[in-house]
């Protein structure tokens, strides 16, 4: 269904229907204009609730008498320390020689939900004994006059909670960069890849399976990593990452050539780079079997995923998604192929993930 089936589709969706719209996170002019047009023109009541952090946006979406434009306000100081108590002390009372250092490092926060969550997921796995600690944190977000604006603050914040994660979960974290933006993760796919790229430490009497999944839980509690759904028996199911936080991780897997994510206008692969994600090409791109350091490449919206799979190497973890799905293995014979792939088909397109 191409673009212009789809907006007539959704069009005659809603004609008549009374409705809410929830778009999230719009970040152009240019992306809520092509929404609107989608939008029948009734007299159903129906209404659109647009979150955006840019002004222009929020204004250009209010053209009606009745739209308006709520800005939302930080939490005052007493939410702010209710919230950082309970993600830090899990709801018990902040220990008295914490107190002034605790709220030194509140009111780098700015009453930002998202700051004083993270920064309380890093604190709660502090000894509460040991003041320092906290003091080397307060230190970690630079000066009262460096200039920084609201949004660099909570990308600072997001910064020290990943600067504090011990090595293995670190490679666990940056590996997820690889992923499209408000990309939903699977779980089980996600571990099992960590597994197979030895992000996993070994230990006796404990499966790799049971310590990849500790891992991602206690990415979860750092509130690192977003639980997006989970099973009927409460199991995850999918994750995913805030967009600031994965803008942080893509930068920092850049820097280490670590993973990069390659658009159609890539023209040249990071020599260097160990873990390749390849987003939505429509013609072959630039061959990378001589990228020596190449670990994994994993492959997102390409046309033909196999034809890209037979050029890598057969010790490399390979794998092409257009869409979220269980793997179901099978094995390749053909050589040329890494030998552990799955096969799925969705309408006439068929891709292959790990």
């Amino acid at each position: 269904m191409d673009d212009i089936m789809l907006s007539e589709f959704v069009r005659d969706f809603l004609r008549e229907r009374r409705y809410i719209l929830v778009l999230d996170d719009v970040w152009s002019i240019d992306a809520w204009e092509a929404i609107k047009c989608v939008l029948p023109d009734c007299t159903t009541a129906s209404r659109v609730v647009l979150t955006t952090r840019i002004a222009d946006v929020a204004s250009a979406s209010c053209l009606g008498s009745l739209d308006f434009v709520y800005k939302m306000e930080p939490l005052s100081d007493k939410e702010s320390w209710t919230l950082f108590c309970n993600r830090t002390f899990q709801s018990n009372n902040c220990p008295p020689n914490l107190e002034e250092v605790a709220k030194k490092i509140l009111k780098k926060c700015e009453g930002l939900p998202l700051a004083i969550v993270a920064i309380g997921g890093v604190l709660a796995l502090k000894d509460n004994e040991k003041t320092h600690e906290w003091e080397m944190i307060l230190h970690g977000f630079g000066g009262e006059a460096d200039g920084s604006g609201k949004l660099d603050r909570i990308k600072r914040v997001l910064l020290l909670s990943y600067n504090d994660l011990p090595h293995y979960l670190k490679s666990c974290l940056l590996y997820l960069s690889i992923y499209p933006e408000d990309y939903p993760i699977d779980v089980v796919s996600i571990l099992l890849k960590w597994i197979a790229l030895e992000f996993v430490e070994e230990r006796e009497r404990i499966t790799s399976t049971d310590i990849a999944m500790s891992y991602m839980k206690e990415l979860i509690n750092r509130s690192l990593i977003q639980v997006k759904s989970t099973l009927n028996d409460g199991r995850l199911n999918k994750c995913g990452l805030h967009d600031f936080l994965r803008e942080i991780l893509v930068s920092k897997s850049k820097e280490q050539d670590f993973t990069t994510v390659a658009t159609r206008y890539y023209t040249r692969w990071p020599e260097k780079v160990r873990h390749l994600a390849i987003h939505n090409f429509t013609d072959n791109p630039q061959e990378f079997s001589s990228l020596k350091c190449l670990r994994s490449v994993v492959i997102f919206g390409y046309k033909d995923p196999l034809t890209m799979v037979r050029s890598l190497g057969r010790d490399r973890d390979d794998s092409a998604e257009s869409s979220p799905s269980r793997p179901l293995p099978i094995r390749y014979r053909d050589e040329t192929i890494p030998k552990y792939l799955t096969r799925r088909e969705i309408g006439r397109v068929i891709t292959v993930t790990d």
